[in-house]
């Protein structure tokens, strides 16, 4: 039992909190001196055990534990939603506010009708914080997702320095600042010869070092996922990823992120940064020996020594014709494959759609011959249609140049390919 003099402060009943609802409707409108005092308390002294009380006497209060299960599952539900809420620059306060605004000017308009006027009106949270994912294939899809990744970077960083301003110059948690780190013995023993006002700035460096060695992963995150929904959980996935990373650093590195902020890259609107950027190494397929890109733009050769089409676009790939320049993709192997995985995805520009093929050739010093021919008939037209095969016995040589040449049965017309991936072992 803690006497109602300790400890001293707010003390929180965890029967009310019961009571009250989890739904984010209400709208916190501070500065941001008050913002950064909310944000450090939510981050360390919201975990404080002995504030939640489990049972009021008269003369003190029972405080919640482990051995309060129900009460302390409460407690640590309550306090992770709080350091995640106030930690999200997401709300469009202003697009609230107009609804607001709106709603009052509709009541006004009707208060003619009646000599008494009751507003119980609503916000909907859905509106304003984290709104439904955005899915797209913008244009600059890379420079955008870089610019994503490094301005995820600059708020991660932020968020550490805030939460270690607050906590010192308090000695009483340097360790747990140190245990978001998880840094060895010896540079503990460093950082506290030092002293904890001067560790803020070590700390936050071997801060730095982690956020920055995430930085390639988030963009590609981002680069490679269809929309903002996904894009959260593949960036969650890699911060996960991290080893020995303690859960509070794993809560400040995620708390950057906003399904509002990547809508805005899905939608080709958020600020690009810096650039140009190579996305090449996000969408590299294990094993591929032939591969072009799976994304925005389409008209990219990612694995292979050369291409040739008719045309490219990049929102398209590229374009073969029967009369004219076929699609042709060059490459050489460091040793024979003896099974092999190919795929790609078709667009054939006539109505009633045409066969598809890829002929594998080697160059035999004065021209391409031989080689391994598959087909797919009758594939659908003004569609975009998968195809695929698994190969099991024809061998690809080594150290020869090869040609895998894609085809188009129809005389004089056009198809789109993209997404060329072969690939081996058999996935």
């Amino acid at each position: 039992m803690i006497p109602y003099t300790q400890p001293r402060g707010a003390v929180h009943d965890l029967a009310r909190i019961g009571e009250l609802s989890a739904e984010r409707t209400n709208l916190l409108c501070v500065s941001d001196r008050s913002l950064y005092i909310i944000q450090n308390w939510a981050a360390l002294d919201v975990d404080f055990l002995a504030r939640y009380v489990v049972e009021f006497t008269d003369h003190g209060y029972v405080p919640v534990s482990p051995a309060y299960p129900a009460q302390y599952i409460l407690m640590r539900e309550t306090a992770n939603s709080l350091k995640l809420e106030v930690e999200d620059m997401s709300c469009d306060v202003v697009a609230a506010l107009a609804e607001i605004r709106d709603a009052i000017a509709a009541l006004s308009a009707s208060a003619n009708a009646s000599s008494s006027l009751c507003c119980n009106y609503t916000i909907d949270p859905g509106n304003y914080y984290d709104p439904a994912g955005e899915e797209g294939e913008p244009a600059l899809k890379c420079d955008l997702a870089w610019s994503y990744a490094n301005a995820w970077a600059a708020g991660a960083k932020e968020f550490y320095h805030q939460w270690a301003m607050g906590a010192f110059p308090s000695i009483g948690v340097l360790s747990a600042i140190l245990d978001s780190l998880d840094l060895p013995a010896q540079i503990i023993l460093e950082i506290v010869t030092f002293g904890a006002s001067h560790a803020v700035p070590y700390l936050e460096s071997a801060w730095a070092g982690i956020v920055d060695s995430l930085v390639e992963a988030i963009a590609c995150a981002v680069y490679t996922s269809p929309g903002s929904a996904s894009a959260i959980v593949a960036i969650e996935a890699a911060i996960d990823a991290v080893p020995d990373l303690h859960p509070s650093a794993v809560t400040l590195l995620k708390g950057p992120i906003a399904a509002s902020t990547l809508n805005q890259v899905y939608a080709g609107t958020f600020p690009i940064s810096g650039g140009p950027y190579d996305c090449q190494p996000c969408q590299t397929q294990e094993g591929a020996l032939i591969q072009t890109s799976f994304f925005v733009p389409f008209n990219i050769l990612v694995i292979g020594d050369a291409v040739e089409f008719n045309a490219e676009d990049p929102g398209l790939g590229y374009q073969s014709q029967n009369s004219g320049q076929n699609l042709d993709i060059y490459f050489t192997l460091d040793a024979q494959v003896p099974e092999w995985h190919f795929e790609a995805e078709v667009f054939s520009t006539w109505p009633d759609g045409d066969n598809f093929g890829l002929l594998i050739q080697r160059w035999d010093g004065q021209q391409w011959g031989g080689g391994v021919q598959k087909q797919w008939l009758n594939i659908p037209g003004q569609t975009w249609t998968p195809i695929e095969i698994d190969v099991l016995d024809d061998v690809l040589p080594a150290a020869v140049p090869l040609r895998a040449h894609l085809t188009t049965q129809g005389f004089n017309l056009l198809a789109w390919w993209r997404k060329v991936l072969l690939i081996a072992p058999i996935p």
